[in-house]
């Protein structure tokens, strides 16, 4: 008996299968092949991404775009553009000849910048190609710089005028990195994930061209020691804009923050300036050491929680650190209704059901409550 199904089932059954990591291309190719209906959206999942473009490939990339059975244009969402040397204009001029404009639907751009030993020094990191990208929302920059040379990062991420994310990776190599520039950051950026050395100049810059109170989400990873007062200064320029806040307390920070990592952090972090905020990540890799972020430095930190529209806490701990006493006093701070009314969700890091269960029985009450979901 013949049955069919409706169009927008079809479409949430395609895109649940898009989201699974580990089956997903082989059971795409399955579902692209079960009936014409089915194979409209599993060709968008299928080419969202394009491959990494580089100077071996970008021609060839350059040809299918430019041919007139080249079906997939609407699909492509995000390129990522491997080891982009500036100093390879024959790369540009290839890019150039694309007419990536064409990409309609692009949204995002992940750039990795490549700078040899021995490139010549350059006045300008822009390329032609850059100009193609007016859509794009979101930006992720990573670099590798081998000859001292100076990576103008502010005037790179101010050729995307549509830019609403920006993510920028550490960058490994030979310092310095930074080239400021008194180019205005796009008008629409609110959301910043910074890596190592990229926090300071990058909330310099928004500082200095006050485009901070804009922002609404930080995630910072890889922070040191000598980034707390820039941080701290640009958090309060933000104030009660910030609705999201992920932190990453790691172990060099740890170690950079020597004696008192509880104190630098409580100096960064003044949550009195955040009344609003809906979602904190906690991230600490204490290894127990003198001086690290254990369970009596997170439970002063979470006692100092201001931030009664709290929605969503996050927190990754070494759990080997915990005893029964510290989990219960983290047990009764979270439920407390009085500090956290809003508080909706919390979860501890890590996606094992084993450890979940442990921290369902370290944990009564949040568990009894049904705050606590799985990493």
């Amino acid at each position: 008996m013949a049955f069919s199904l409706p169009q927008e089932l079809i479409d949430m059954i395609i895109d649940f299968v898009a989201g699974d990591i580990w089956a997903q291309w082989f059971t795409l190719q399955t579902c692209a092949l079960v009936c014409r209906s089915w194979v409209s959206r599993s060709r968008s999942h299928f080419f969202e991404r394009c491959p990494r473009l580089e100077s071996d490939n970008a021609r060839g990339f350059r040809d299918l775009l430019q041919s007139p059975y080249c079906t997939f244009l609407s699909h492509v969402r995000t390129i990522r553009l491997n080891s982009w040397e500036p100093q390879d204009r024959n790369f540009d001029e290839i890019l150039v000849a694309a007419d990536l404009r064409r990409l309609e639907n692009l949204c995002a751009l992940e750039l990795h910048v490549y700078v040899s030993e021995d490139a010549e020094a350059l006045d300008s990191f822009r390329a032609d190609f850059l100009t193609a990208f007016p859509a794009v929302t979101r930006l992720q920059l990573s670099a590798y710089i081998r000859n001292n040379q100076s990576l103008p990062l502010t005037g790179l991420i101010s050729c995307f005028p549509a830019l609403r994310e920006l993510h920028v990776c550490d960058m490994p190599g030979a310092g310095p990195y930074w080239s400021l520039s008194s180019a205005p950051p796009p008008r629409g950026l609110r959301s910043l994930k910074l890596a190592g050395q990229s926090s300071g100049p990058i909330l310099a810059w928004l500082q200095a061209t006050s485009h901070l109170p804009a922002v609404d989400s930080v995630s910072l990873y890889k922070l040191r020691n000598s980034h707390i007062p820039i941080v701290r200064a640009a958090l309060q320029q933000i104030g009660r804009a910030l609705r999201h806040l992920d932190v990453s307390l790691d172990l060099e920070f740890q170690i950079s923050a020597a004696p008192s990592t509880v104190d630098s952090t409580l100096t960064l972090l003044d949550w009195s300036l955040h009344p609003d905020l809906r979602t904190l990540a906690i991230h600490d890799s204490s290894w127990g050491s003198t001086g690290d972020f254990g369970p009596a430095q997170a439970l002063s930190l979470i006692r100092t929680l201001a931030t009664p529209k709290l929605e969503c806490l996050e927190l990754e701990l070494n759990q080997a650190l915990y005893q029964p006493p510290d989990w219960a006093a983290l047990d009764a701070l979270l439920c407390s209704a009085e500090r956290f009314p809003c508080l909706r969700t919390v979860v501890f890091a890590r996606n094992f059901l084993r450890e979940h269960e442990v921290l369902r029985g370290a944990l009564p009450m949040l568990a009894a409550s049904e705050l606590l979901r799985r990493g």
